[in-house]
């Protein structure tokens, strides 16, 4: 039986409102990914796995990093595979793949870099995808995780609205299976993978690095969009006025992304 957990992009009401953000959300942090992805340990002639690849994005900026490799593109979402497959149709190392990534449909020892951005936040049993993950990495392969921990999504002054709807939506994430507060538990689940090798990296991103309208957009609107139903009615005008208030000014806002790499024997 699939395991769902708190992702699915077909069932959100505002479906091109998410697509828009998952664009937004890789092209504002190009540079910062880059980074992270040299860091880890990505080298040109790879074979490289994007777990939760989505509509291909990130996995095609990958593949544009690679002379003499190659990137495959996993997603659960038929819509996602195709969307993905069509716009990128034209590039010669990248391709994508429909899969479920509690069972990659790859066989061992199949991928020398695995990476996963912002799906570990989603899963219900990460361990058991650690242990798919490590299945298809060669020896010495790499996997590079980004993800959040919303306690470190701070801002200054306090603003209500932007705190109960910080707690509205990890509860909410909860109830789905998923987990606001994975980034802290990153090394944790490395070491009872097995991985011998392994670190957790913490980066600041704040609105002045994104620009607050860019920010507010990565980190608010999926937190809005997943909210029950009842919730979403209750909190649509005060959610309104929270954007016109930090647009206006006077506030600063903070995010860490987590950044877990690990290697396999």
């Amino acid at each position: 039986m699939k395991q769902k957990g708190s992702y699915q992009v077909e069932s959100l009401s505002g479906k091109k409102v998410e697509l828009d953000r998952l664009s937004l959300q890789a092209n504002a942090g190009l540079a910062l990914e880059q980074e992270l992805l040299h860091k880890s340990g990505l080298t040109s002639s790879m074979k490289v796995l994007d777990l939760g690849c989505g509509n291909g994005i990130v996995s095609n900026q990958i593949s544009k990093l690679l002379k003499d490799g190659e990137v495959v593109g996993v997603d659960r979402s038929d819509e996602l595979v195709n969307l993905a497959s069509q716009k990128y149709r034209d590039a010669t190392n990248l391709s994508f793949v429909k899969g479920d990534v509690y069972a990659l449909p790859f066989q061992d020892e199949s991928f020398d870099f695995v990476y996963a951005r912002f799906l570990f936040q989603h899963l219900v049993d990460p361990l058991k995808v650690l242990f798919e993950i490590k299945r298809v990495l060669k020896p010495e392969g790499v996997v590079s995780l980004i993800d959040v921990d919303d306690s470190w999504l701070m801002i200054h002054p306090e603003h209500q609205t932007f705190e109960q709807l910080k707690s509205a939506a990890a509860e909410r994430q909860r109830e789905l299976g998923g987990d606001r507060f994975i980034g802290r538990k990153l090394n944790h689940y490395f070491e009872q993978a097995g991985f011998l090798a392994f670190n957790t990296e913490l980066r600041g991103v704040s609105d002045l690095d994104l620009g607050m309208k860019n920010f507010l957009t990565i980190t608010t609107s999926f937190k809005f969009q997943q909210l029950h139903p009842e919730q979403k009615e209750s909190f649509a005008d005060h959610y309104g006025q929270m954007i016109e208030d930090l647009m206006e000014g006077g506030y600063s806002l903070f995010a860490g992304v987590f950044n877990g790499v690990a290697k396999k024997q």
